[in-house]
């Protein structure tokens, strides 16, 4: 999942998360990218996993998660979740 203002990857703040197929571990890293470029780990590791399962729906794998973030980490790799009240953004 990433967060921007404008779109794309440029000056996103990214969270990737997976479920391992044997054991069911869930892991989640916290990531930014600068650019159109691989994305880089956060020197903080700020995104928390709570919940995580692979199940197949339909024949097809399946990944769920929770994971949770404060709105604002203070964490200059980071962008701030705002509610700005504008839903047509």
């Amino acid at each position: 999942m990433g967060i921007t203002e404008a779109g794309g990857m440029r000056g996103s703040d990214i969270m990737v998360a997976s479920v391992d197929d044997a054991t069911g571990e869930l892991t989640v890293g916290d990531y930014f990218a600068l650019d159109e470029s691989m994305p880089e780990a956060d020197c903080s590791q700020d995104w928390v996993g709570h919940w995580g399962e692979q199940t197949t729906v339909d024949g097809e794998p399946w990944t769920e998660v929770i994971v949770s973030r404060a709105m604002d980490t203070g964490d200059l790799q980071d962008r701030e979740i705002k509610n700005d009240g504008d839903a047509t953004r």
